[in-house]
């Protein structure tokens, strides 16, 4: 296999365990309504946890509520959730393309 065949495979590779894994997450989210408002409440309580200012820390509140509030919308929670495993596939695949290329003579 060439150094340009490899990461074409490896991009096939990654992107259908990213589809795999999206759509395990999607489903598995919809079948537990609580999931989201559970992670809301561990990320308020690291946030609470630091030491910030009431602006600080209002601020901070605000932005994961936005952020929890555009998660739930259905397409952009496919967009992110499909580039949190993705990108890092598309970065092994490369990786492993050069380390395991070979010279043709």
């Amino acid at each position: 296999m060439s150094f340009i065949q490899a990461p074409k495979v490896g991009a096939i590779t990654a992107l259908i365990a990213a589809l795999i894994y999206t759509f395990t997450r999607i489903v598995v989210s919809e079948l537990n309504p609580g999931l989201h408002e559970s992670i809301a409440n561990m990320y308020i309580k690291d946030i609470e946890s630091k030491w910030l200012t009431g602006v600080e820390l209002q601020a901070a509140l605000t932005e994961l509520e936005q952020s929890m509030a555009d998660y739930k919308k259905p397409i952009l929670k496919f967009g992110i959730t499909l580039m949190e495993i993705l990108l890092l596939g598309l970065i092994a695949s490369l990786i492993s393309s050069i380390i395991l290329r070979t010279k043709n003579n």
